[in-house]
This record gives C-alpha cells, sequence and structure tokens, in this order.
C-alpha cells in the first residue's frame, strides 16, 4: 500500500532522472505531502516524447459513469494487476512513472502505534514509481488519473507493512513506458519489490495541526518517544 508520497524536486531535476521531453506540468509543485485525489507529476510516452504531466492521483476507469463513485483507486496490487478489470487496458498500453523523492507507510498492525514512517533513498536522490494512467470522458468533460503499482514489503518495511510501491530503476524506465510493449509477463517481472539496502526508513515527528504540504516538517524525524497512544494526526495525516 502506498497512501502518501513526497514529491520534493525541481523540474531541472525530475527532466535529468527521467529522461523528459515534453514538460506539459506547469502546475508542478514541489510538495513534502501528497494524497491521493490530488495532483502528481506522471511521465508517460507520447509519440513526441516522454511527456511530464499533472494527474489526478486515484485511477478513474473510463468505462465508470460517475468518475468520482465508487472507491479511489490509488493503489493497484501487481500481481493482479493484467486482469483486475479497471487496470487491464492501462496496463497493457497506458503505464507511466510517478516521480518521488520518499513515501510514508503506516504500521499494519492493529497492536502497532498509528505513526507515519517516511521511506526514502539512502543517498536522498530522487526516483519512480511504475504507475498506470487512464482518461475518461463523457460530454466533452476529460480527467486524466493514475495510480501505483504495489507489491510485496521488502525486508525494511515488512517490520511495519506488507505492501510496498514498486520503484523502477532507472534503466528500466523505457521498457515499461514504451506502450507497443506487449510483454505482460516481462513487464510483470519488473513489479517486485525494492532492494532494502538501497532505502532507509524513520518515524516522522507527529502535530497538533498539520503543517502546509509544503512544509519540509512533514519528513523530521521523530524526537518524542513512540507510545501507544494515537493523536489525530498520526492516525491519518
Amino acid at each position: 500500500m502506498c497512501g502518501r508520497i513526497t514529491q520534493h524536486a525541481t523540474p531541472d531535476e525530475l527532466v535529468e532522472l527521467m529522461g523528459i521531453d515534453l514538460w506539459d506540468a506547469q502546475d508542478f509543485d514541489s510538495r513534502f505531502h501528497v494524497r491521493p485525489t490530488q495532483q502528481v507529476l506522471t511521465v508517460r510516452q507520447m509519440p513526441a516524447g516522454r511527456q511530464a504531466v499533472m494527474l489526478r492521483w486515484g485511477l478513474i476507469a473510463r468505462d465508470r459513469d460517475d468518475p468520482y463513485a465508487g472507491p479511489v483507486l490509488f493503489n493497484a496490487r501487481s500481481e493482479t494487476v493484467s486482469r483486475t478489470r479497471s487496470f487491464q487496458e492501462p496496463f497493457r498500453q497506458r503505464r507511466c512513472l510517478v516521480a518521488a523523492s520518499g513515501f510514508f507507510e503506516w504500521p499494519k498492525s492493529a497492536a502497532s502505534p498509528k505513526i507515519r514512517y517516511h521511506i526514502r533513498m539512502k543517498d536522498r536522490s530522487l526516483f519512480a514509481f511504475a504507475g498506470l494512467w487512464d482518461r475518461w470522458e463523457h460530454h466533452g468533460n476529460a480527467i486524466e488519473s493514475c495510480t501505483f503499482c504495489t507489491t510485496d514489503a521488502n525486508d525494511l518495511i515488512r517490520s511495519i507493512h506488507d505492501r510496498m510501491p514498486v520503484v523502477l530503476p532507472r534503466d528500466q524506465f523505457a521498457f515499461w513506458l514504451d506502450p507497443s510493449n506487449d510483454d505482460a509477463a516481462a513487464l510483470k517481472a519488473l513489479l517486485r519489490p525494492f532492494p532494502s539496502e538501497l532505502l532507509e526508513m524513520y518515524p516522522c515527528r507527529s502535530f497538533a495541526k498539520p503543517p502546509d504540504d509544503r512544509s519540509p516538517a512533514w519528513i523530521e524525524p521523530r524526537t518524542e518517544p513512540v507510545l501507544k497512544a494515537k493523536t489525530l494526526f498520526d492516525l491519518d495525516d
């Protein structure tokens, strides 16, 4: 599962990482706390090259009557992505990358304190999630949206949760993005846990009142003891 991410970066850093040819993400705003239904910077392969674009996080299947009815599809399980109705066609033809500088997770066990953990690269570098995108259209209205693929947690993250988003190495970007690539078995083989030794994870501070999404306070390490008490913004900030 992945329910919050950080996209703290400059356009130049994103262009360098992801080989972007077309910057159509004029609304991009570097943030330390991004949640489902908000806009995320996404890269997809278009005929003219790799396009950076802002998409709604939470895939809206094109056959849905009401785009806002039903569950928010912000994650897609890798094990079933090729046969789940909402994800089948995007997996075949509309794969994308979602830029990130980190992501948050909460302990899944009911017996654990519900505090946020921040996961990022040990070297603090940017990376990309394997994603899917789609375009919903009805009576002249259109919404473009995306979701992240998830897989089993690696040894690091398994200590708090059994799932993690799929992080793609840079040398696999082109293979994943290529819309003409219909090798489902080879594509699914990419959807595996990222090596633990390249990541770091730490508990984050809690708040009496959540800060602005642009505030680095979201990723500041927790200094207070990890107690059993659950504060409002530990539970769901």
